[in-house]
């Protein structure tokens, strides 16, 4: 459908005419008609707003009369604004941080940690399965004591809990 309004029509309002001589100037002369509405409406939302800003950065400088300053002021940085957004930057930033690529990790750097067999916050245990609960209680006691089922299921191993020396050796040398 073609932008241009027939005899028939009436005449487009002064805004309207302004929309559709823009829209010729670039090249578009086949549009539908909700095309002009849209964009209108996008023109006064934004210049209602900018008017607005600009009415805020008077009031801040103590005018009650909005002045040309105000609304360039207005314009730029809503232009500003719309150019480089917060993503973006944090985007370009990312980039250029990342062009680099990291140096290898140093094998002697850092914190030295003792071997892992030292490195414990408690006293290890070590499971020892036993061949029968019955004769793990009468021949050897754990050296630390674990409540033991009074029965067990079926089919299960038996399991006894003993603290090896050489562990709580180390241990205790940490803990000094």
């Amino acid at each position: 459908m073609s932008g241009a309004s027939s005899s028939s029509a009436a005449p487009l309002p002064r805004d309207a005419q302004l929309v559709t001589a823009v829209l010729r100037s670039m090249g578009v002369t086949e549009y539908e008609p909700r095309v002009l509405h849209q964009l209108l409406e996008f023109l006064h939302r934004y210049c209602t707003e900018v008017f607005h800003e600009g009415h805020l950065y008077a009031e801040h400088a103590g005018r009650s009369q909005l002045e040309c300053e105000d609304v360039q002021l207005a314009l730029r940085l809503k232009a500003a604004a719309s150019q480089t957004g917060a993503a973006s930057l944090i985007e370009w930033m990312a980039r250029e941080r990342n062009r680099e690529p990291l140096p290898p990790a140093p094998t002697s750097a850092g914190v030295q940690l003792p071997p892992q067999r030292l490195c414990l916050l408690k006293v290890n245990y070590q499971l020892d399965p036993a061949e029968d609960q019955d004769a793990a209680e009468d021949t050897a006691q754990p050296t630390t004591s674990v409540p033991q089922p009074p029965r067990r299921a079926k089919g299960a191993l038996p399991i006894s809990i003993s603290l090896k020396e050489k562990d709580a050796e180390d241990a205790d040398m940490w803990e000094s």
